[in-house]
């Protein structure tokens, strides 16, 4: 098969597990920066089938990335810090409704890989700040460039890492309510 006809065969592939998807991200819903893939690769013998394809956004693809590089030995680095109890069952609570979160460690993963990849997204993220006492130490390993990255646009916003999760998980909480209020008002006008 020449080259032209893999390149449109795999576009069309592309398309129409993108379409397939709604044109949105299989993992967190969001429609920005999205990316089309194999779940199983053809050097593993994966193939061009609908089937075969998922559509991740950038963000939940460097989470995943960074999800897997434990199993592939990728460079990581353990981060610590501490919240409320409060926030912590909430959060906890939120992460078990929302499809393709798994634990705390992968929502603050995903949410570091969403903030490198768009912070202008979060120019208000300062205005987020937790209420209560912190209570509960929380270790999670995250890859160490998506990190280090994280960690400079953090400081240059004059803030603690600590801080800027911590208000992550806070915008993750907020975008979390406001979803589940707009599904309880979608089901209320059935």
């Amino acid at each position: 098969m020449d080259t032209q006809e893999e390149f449109d065969r795999r576009a069309a592939w592309e398309r129409a597990v993108l379409e397939a998807n709604k044109g949105r991200c299989a993992s967190c819903g969001g429609d920005c920066k999205l990316k089309v893939q194999m779940l199983v690769p053809e050097v593993a013998g994966g193939k061009l089938a609908l089937s075969n394809g998922t559509v991740l956004c950038r963000p939940c693809e460097m989470a995943g990335e960074t999800l897997q590089g434990k199993r592939r030995g990728m460079d990581r680095r353990l981060v610590n810090f501490w919240i409320s109890r409060a926030m912590h069952k909430r959060i906890d609570e939120a992460v078990k409704t929302r499809d393709g979160f798994v634990s705390l460690g992968h929502l603050i993963r995903y949410m570091m890989a969403k903030f490198v990849t768009d912070p202008d997204r979060f120019d208000d993220l300062a205005n987020y700040q937790e209420a209560g006492k912190p209570e509960v130490k929380v270790n999670i390993w995250a890859d160490s460039a998506v990190y280090g990255t994280f960690k400079t646009l953090v400081q240059q916003r004059k803030m603690t890492v600590t801080e800027a999760i911590k208000a992550l998980i806070m915008v993750f909480d907020t975008e979390t309510m406001i979803l589940a209020v707009g599904e309880k008002e979608k089901s209320d006008a059935i």
